[in-house]
């Protein structure tokens, strides 16, 4: 059971990797290139790293449950920049 946890939660983990890299390409051509860039993938990485994190079978991890959502750009990163980006907006 224990060698099956492993396997889901790495794969959850890489899953997690994989969107934070490519939404975390997508704030680095938005910010500091000033191109073009797709849509970033809202929330999907950040739970992906959530749902690794839980069941990863190591004991204190939920501890750190924060850091998946904080460190992909398409969690609370973007949508705060949404969010000013919205109220920026309206001022105007």
């Amino acid at each position: 059971m224990i060698v099956v946890q492993w396997v889901v939660s790495v794969v959850f983990l890489g899953l997690f990797l994989w969107l934070a890299v490519l939404n975390g390409v997508v704030a680095w051509k938005i910010w500091l290139k000033r191109v073009a860039a797709s849509s970033w993938i809202p929330l999907l990485g950040g739970v992906f790293g959530e749902l690794g994190l839980a069941l990863l079978p190591v004991p204190n991890m939920l501890h750190y449950w924060i850091w998946p959502l904080l460190l992909d750009y398409g969690c609370v990163p973007g949508l705060l920049h949404t969010l000013v980006w919205h109220l920026h907006a309206r001022r105007r």
